[in-house]
């Protein structure tokens, strides 16, 4: 039989013996409290729109260590987009999903999942 805690166990990303994730999981439990930040875990939030609202915002949750993002646009990086967008210079003329993917996997390695989606445009349609 099971003991209870191992019952009530919730599965993380961070359930791993990297000492780099271990060191990041615990910054975050300090910040937000270990029940707040196994929510978090098991967020998923899709953001439409990879501008200079939607990159900033998968930014912030990657950092509090949501544990799922689905990131869904249809554009290239552009040179007018790095003054506001989370992008570098070299992304430019990458797709946008593919370009904060990589970030993001910079910011926080360890999320359950990045998925990305590239719509079509209306010329592709």
């Amino acid at each position: 039989m099971l003991a209870a805690a191992e019952k009530t166990a919730v599965l993380t990303p961070w359930n791993t013996s990297d000492p780099v994730a271990g060191a990041i999981y615990s910054a975050l439990c300090e910040r937000h409290g270990k029940k707040v930040q196994e929510k978090l875990d098991a967020g998923f939030v899709t953001i439409c729109g990879l501008g200079g609202l939607g990159s900033n915002i998968a930014v912030s949750l990657a950092r509090i260590g949501v544990g799922h993002l689905r990131l869904v646009d249809f554009d290239n990086v552009d040179w007018t987009n790095l003054n506001r967008q989370s992008y570098f210079v070299e992304h430019v003329g990458v797709k946008k999903t593919d370009a904060l993917k990589g970030f993001l996997m910079k910011i926080n390695p360890f999320p359950v999942s990045y998925t990305h989606l590239t719509l079509p445009t209306k010329l592709e349609v």
